[in-house]
């Protein structure tokens, strides 16, 4: 619910057998409650499993349940294994990297913005952007805001506008009101910041 990045390890009764009398779809029961489930059917797939797991848990802050057969949980595992955390496998290739149009048009809106606001979010804070974010809305001249995760962060400045969306302030939220240009970094602008 708060983007808590969380692996919740989930025992299962052998697979296909429905009638144990503590079977449970997992994956019917992580969709109806949001979340994902990575299934475990084998021993030696289950580092990469795990992996994925955590890879996704830790890149999208989520809660992801990893559902692991009592039939799998009795087997051998493979003697001869190196678990590699997902951030050493996977650091720099979910990077996006956007195009050179798109930047143009991103530095367009910028350099033409009057009433400019910048929301940071956990995101940017975890990243240490933060500076830079202060010295980009310096340049453009723009209010600062944060997530409700990300309060505080701009407290320092006389250009906060404290939390954006459903905790905003009045004169936050007029200000908000008359932005001609509003940029989100480290933030997912959900529902509750938007509104």
């Amino acid at each position: 619910r708060y983007r808590t990045p969380l692996v919740l390890f989930a025992g299962d009764t052998v697979r296909g057998d429905t009638s144990a009398l503590q079977y449970i779809d997992h994956q019917a029961f992580a969709r109806l409650c949001g979340v994902h489930c990575e299934l475990v059917l084998s021993p030696e797939q289950s580092l990469d499993a795990v992996r994925r797991a955590f890879h996704r848990a830790a890149t999208l802050r989520e809660t992801v349940i990893l559902s692991v057969p009592m039939d799998v949980q009795d087997r051998e595992y493979p003697k001869d294994y190196d678990y590699v955390p997902s951030v050493r496998v996977r650091s720099g290739q979910d990077a996006f990297v956007p195009d050179e149009d798109s930047i143009d048009e991103a530095l367009g809106l910028l350099a033409s913005a009057r009433r400019p606001v910048i929301i940071a979010g956990v995101g940017a804070i975890q990243g240490g952007a933060l500076d830079s974010i202060e010295r980009l809305g310096g340049r453009i001249g723009a209010l600062f805001a944060t997530t409700l995760l990300a309060k505080g962060a701009f407290d320092d400045t006389e250009w906060s506008l404290g939390i954006a969306g459903t905790f905003s302030l009045p004169h936050a939220e007029k200000a908000f009101g008359e932005a001609d240009l509003v940029v989100g970094i480290g933030a997912s602008l959900n529902h509750f910041t938007r509104q």
